[in-house]
């Protein structure tokens, strides 16, 4: 039933269109979805030229309803091109990009809107992807995991290169990122996925333990740390 759709998703289309529809009947679906999902559907660029946008343009009042994008696994290399797409969704609430390889990490601007309230930035299996984060944000959900953030540690500068405490997220995974050493996280994380790491070493620093005793839950499987302090609770997902 057309009027009762709220999630449309279109993964694994070589060629995303709405066939089988007269125009009514498109307008109709894509009016009542809240949730798009355009993974795994070879998009690699972002046509603005002025006849595309008046395409786009058309459609805008749907766009204006999805409060969930799922991007994941394209072919997009450039971070503009990511900006150009998600402008159009001036409602969006969570962001899904995962698997994606670009070029360049850096950014001129601000790449997500301030109403975002849960991303997802796993398996871009660089730790550049922290480029793209602002600092400041309140994230209800911050998915880093499968990063290679590790990389960062190995550089001999830990408290500077890996300081994720302006990184606001009520939940945080960095799980698989090659960890050695326990992550500084903001006071703000209160469920935190640092499974499938190498850690070894036990918190020391006093700003670290107070952002720790916050937690109400901790992922630490299939790591080789023997002894934790200073934990409200601990909660092992085996």
């Amino acid at each position: 039933h057309i009027s009762g759709l709220n999630q449309l998703s279109l993964n694994h289309q070589k060629n995303v269109q709405l066939l089988g529809f007269d125009e009514e009947q498109r307008r109709k679906m894509l009016l009542n979805s809240e949730s798009l999902d355009l993974s795994y559907c070879n998009i690699w660029t972002y046509q603005d030229e002025e006849e595309e946008d008046l395409v786009l343009e058309h459609y805008q009042n749907y766009f204006d309803g999805v409060f969930v994008l799922n991007i994941s696994y394209n072919l997009i290399s450039k971070v503009e091109t990511v900006q150009k797409i998600i402008k159009r969704f001036s409602n969006l609430q969570t962001l899904i990009m995962n698997g994606l390889r670009f070029s360049n990490y850096v950014l001129t601007c601000s790449l997500f809107p301030r109403a975002l309230k849960r991303l997802s930035l796993s398996n871009h299996q660089t730790c550049d992807v922290l480029h793209l984060l602002p600092e400041n944000h309140m994230f209800e959900v911050l998915d880093l995991s499968n990063n290679n953030l590790g990389e960062l540690q190995q550089s001999g500068i830990l408290e500077e290169y890996l300081n994720l405490s302006t990184f606001h997220s009520v939940e945080l995974n960095l799980s698989f990122n090659d960890l050695h050493f326990v992550p500084h996280i903001s006071n703000t994380a209160k469920h935190l996925n640092i499974s499938n790491n190498q850690i070894t070493q036990r918190m020391n620093a006093k700003a670290q333990k107070r952002a720790y005793r916050n937690v109400l839950s901790l992922n630490i499987e299939s790591n080789k740390v023997s002894h934790w302090d200073d934990l409200f609770e601990l909660v092992m997902v085996i």
